[in-house]
C-alpha cells in the first residue's frame, strides 16, 4: 500500500486512474553512529562529492508540485486525528487541492479511519520528485508528478496506539506514486485529479 503525505496520506485499496489518493513531507534522519578519529580523518581526506543539480521547474510544474504538497498536507492534518473532523470539514479542506474521484475516495478513507477509531502515525521521506512538461488534455493543463516515497516509518494505529494489520491498513516499504495534477480550463489553481502506484525504480 502507498502513503501520500508527510505523516502519510491515504492508503487506499484502489488505484485511481489519471483523469478518472503535509509543506513538503518531513525527511527521516537516521541516527549517526559514533565516528572514530581514524574514520573522521579518512573522510576529511576524501574528495568532496559533486551535488546532483536541482531540477529547474516551469511555473506550471512548480504549481503542480505545490498542489501535491498541499493535498498531502491536508491528508496529514485529517489522518493525524480523523475523529476531530466531520465529513463536511474533510471535504471542504481536501476540495481545495483535489477533485473528482480522488476527493471522494480520500474522504471515504478518512471516514473509515474515523469509524474504526484509527489514525495515521509516522513520518515519510520523499526520495525523489519528477514532473512532466505541462500539456493541454482538453480539460485543462495537466502535469504528472511522480514521487518515490520511503514509507517504512508509517503505520495506522488504533485508539490504544497499537499498529493495525490488514490489506487496507498496511504500507509497502517504498512506493512510486504518480499524481495527475490538473488546472481545469477557466480555473486558476492546479488540483489532484488522479493518482496510482506505477512500476519503476524506487528507491
Amino acid at each position: 500500500r502507498s502513503r501520500c503525505g508527510a505523516v502519510f496520506g491515504a492508503a487506499l485499496a484502489l488505484a485511481v486512474a489519471a483523469g478518472c489518493t503535509p509543506s513538503p513531507s518531513s525527511a527521516l534522519t537516521p541516527s549517526a553512529s559514533a565516528a572514530t578519529s581514524a574514520t573522521t580523518a579518512a573522510a576529511s581526506a576524501s574528495p568532496t562529492a559533486t551535488p546532483t543539480p536541482t531540477p529547474t521547474w516551469s511555473a506550471d510544474q512548480a504549481a503542480a508540485i505545490e498542489a501535491v504538497n498541499n493535498f498531502t498536507d491536508a491528508e496529514d492534518r485529517i489522518g493525524a486525528d480523523p475523529s476531530a473532523f466531520t465529513e463536511k470539514q474533510m471535504t471542504d479542506l481536501l476540495s481545495e487541492f483535489s477533485g473528482g474521484e480522488v476527493l471522494e475516495a480520500t474522504v471515504r478513507w478518512h471516514l473509515l479511519l474515523k469509524k474504526n477509531g484509527y489514525r495515521l502515525l509516522g513520518a515519510m521521506k520523499i526520495l525523489s520528485t519528477n514532473a512532466t512538461k505541462p500539456a493541454d488534455n482538453g480539460r485543462g493543463i495537466e502535469v504528472a508528478v511522480t514521487r518515490c516515497q520511503d514509507q517504512r516509518q508509517g503505520t495506522v494505529v488504533d485508539k490504544d496506539g497499537k499498529p493495525v494489520t490488514g490489506d487496507d491498513f498496511e504500507f509497502s516499504e517504498y512506493n512510486l506514486r504518480q499524481f495527475a495534477v490538473r488546472r481545469p480550463t477557466g480555473e486558476a489553481a492546479f488540483r489532484v485529479f488522479g493518482f496510482a502506484t506505477i512500476n519503476g525504480k524506487c528507491p
